[in-house]
């Protein structure tokens, strides 16, 4: 416990305490107002996509951030459109577009190794 204690005494430590208390008080508010609107599943739904959006990246040779993030933030507005306009619950969108990008992260990645065993 002295030990923790002590590592208390540097900036960096007391700087990461509270923004860790923050980010829990912030994620409470946010987590709430996810699952009451049925965006439950959005980060593994997002998740899924950075997948395809990186496997993508990679297989064209780009910048990995520079693909994933535009594609996830345009994979979220299609979510939001989707859920708005055909008044489904939002984890339903929400596994279609993570089912989708799962399947272009599947056939991108057997696209790489195809390639990669050609040249070998």
């Amino acid at each position: 416990m002295q030990e923790l204690i002590s590592l208390m005494n540097y900036s960096f430590m007391q700087r990461a305490l509270i923004c860790g208390i923050a980010i829990s008080f912030c994620a409470a508010l946010i987590g709430v107002i996810l699952v009451l609107k049925n965006y439950s599943m959005i980060g593994h739904g997002l998740g899924e996509v950075a997948f395809a959006a990186l496997s993508l990246a990679m297989c064209l040779g780009l910048p990995e951030l520079a693909v994933s993030i535009p594609i996830v933030i345009i994979a979220a507005i299609i979510i939001m459109i989707i859920s708005q306009k055909k008044g489904e619950s939002g984890d339903v969108t929400i596994a279609l577009v993570a089912s989708r990008s799962f399947s272009i992260w599947c056939y991108y990645n057997s696209f790489k190794f195809t390639a990669l065993e050609q040249i070998a």
